[in-house]
């Protein structure tokens, strides 16, 4: 029996009552919390134990014996290794409603608090949304890393992921293998702007370009948009070919256009990310010439809008390029007036800090999955502004942010889901606090 693990032996009959935030059923066994990958609220499934902890353990289904009638084939013949997505087993309603759940229990249970409305929420694609992605490379296969364990599953078309970038997939698999007979490759990713796709390739030295040029070349279609290739060794990029159109993203009910570049964040869901500004927006009221703060403001994908729009905008964002791209977008777009930029570390702000920056009308948060904890908690309520717009991509961190706002006198005027991300267990919202 050596090198076999007991506990992948132990099999167990579940029912299943529950969901959780990472989109795995919760059931109860021998008085302790099963989390079970792959099965939905109402099933009795067989299941193989992953882990055991004193509390709770962790398993995968195996055997669905009583099916949800919610569950569907999933698409993609990756599913089952691919840890990609992690909802296919689960029809698009099931999605919808397990995840608005799993948001209003994270609120109550850890925030306390719960929305006064609860607005409809906002659906996109169920497929080939994704803009952008990161791939793994294994010095043979192309793909993404496994469910279980650290592999790499080789994937040659992908279902979420924008058609002209999934189509390239099998391409792209072949130019790294041609790289790699000559240095190794520390990561891939790609993001399709706008007006151009963009593959970049890091590299652990500078290579002979011809692979790259003469796939660029096979690539580029006489109808839709060019490719651009940039192989990355250190602070060096080589672009092929290097007068490509930007990569950037048009914000067009503003009549804004924000170039980026790949380690720049921008939202993955291009489509839902305009409705979400124009929501964003709207759920704020910012009358023109209201000071607005912008908390995690990246690229200015909402402080250039809001300038737009007349209000006077401070954008603070944690990370000198992202700043410096901001600056310039409203230099370009004539906003230079309305609205700056300033960098400032975000997970340890001061309310002296705060105080420095002046009195705003109107916040607005869009922070990344650790959440606004310090922001929130730096916020002095004397001081506070009367609408705080919060974009979350966490609901344990929005909860936990919303407990804090909650002591100083704020509650959760609205609040609504954005399903940005189908096929995965990731929860976007958008909510409102006012006091």
């Amino acid at each position: 029996m050596r090198g076999f693990s007991i506990l992948a032996m132990t099999i167990l009959t579940l029912d299943i009552t529950g969901f959780d935030y990472e989109a795995r059923g919760v059931a109860r066994h021998d008085g302790k919390t099963h989390f079970v990958s792959g099965a939905l609220p109402g099933e009795r499934v067989t299941a193989r134990i992953l882990e055991n902890k004193k509390r709770y353990a962790t398993a995968e289904a195996i055997d669905i014996l009583i099916p949800s009638p919610e569950r569907v084939p999933p698409a993609c013949p990756h599913y089952a290794a691919c840890g990609g997505c992690a909802l296919q087993h689960a029809s698009d309603a099931a999605q919808h409603r397990l995840k608005e759940t799993v948001w209003l229990e994270q609120l109550a249970r850890i925030g306390g608090i719960r929305p006064q409305t609860v607005l409809p929420a906002i659906s996109g694609a169920d497929w080939h949304y994704r803009a952008r992605t990161r791939l793994a490379w294994d010095g043979e296969h192309l793909g993404y890393r496994a469910r279980a364990g650290n592999s790499v599953v080789p994937i040659m078309h992908c279902l979420t992921l924008a058609p002209a970038l999934s189509a390239r997939l099998p391409d792209i698999r072949a130019l790294c293998a041609a790289l790699a007979r000559r240095t190794a490759i520390l990561g891939v990713d790609l993001s399709a702007g706008d007006w151009v796709n963009v593959l970049r390739i890091r590299l652990r030295e500078a290579v002979d370009a011809r692979p790259a040029q003469e796939a660029v070349a096979a690539w580029h279609p006489e109808d839709g948009q060019p490719w651009q290739i940039r192989l990355q060794h250190d602070a060096e990029t080589v672009a092929i070919p290097p007068d490509a159109p930007p990569l950037a993203y048009q914000l067009p009910d503003y009549d804004l256009t924000l170039p980026y570049a790949p380690d720049d964040f921008t939202q993955a869901n291009k489509a839902l990310n305009r409705r979400l500004v124009s929501l964003a927006l709207a759920t704020l009221e910012a009358e023109a010439g209201a000071r607005v703060m912008d908390f995690f403001c990246g690229l200015g994908n909402f402080s250039l809008p809001l300038a737009r729009s007349g209000a006077d905008v401070l954008g603070i964002e944690g990370v000198d390029e992202m700043v410096a791209r901001a600056t310039a977008n409203a230099a370009v777009h004539g906003l230079a007036d309305r609205c700056r930029f300033t960098r400032a570390d975000l997970f340890a702000v001061t309310t002296k800090q705060l105080r420095r920056w002046g009195r705003a009308d109107y916040w607005l948060l869009d922070p990344p999955r650790a959440g606004a904890q310090a922001l929130c908690t730096a916020l002095d309520p004397k001081h506070g502004p009367a609408r705080i717009a919060y974009v979350s991509c966490n609901p344990g961190t929005l909860a936990r942010d919303a407990a804090i706002l909650s002591g100083k006198g704020y509650c959760i005027a609205s609040g609504r889901l954005l399903h940005m991300f189908a096929q995965t267990a990731h929860v976007e919202s958008l909510l409102l606090f006012t006091r």
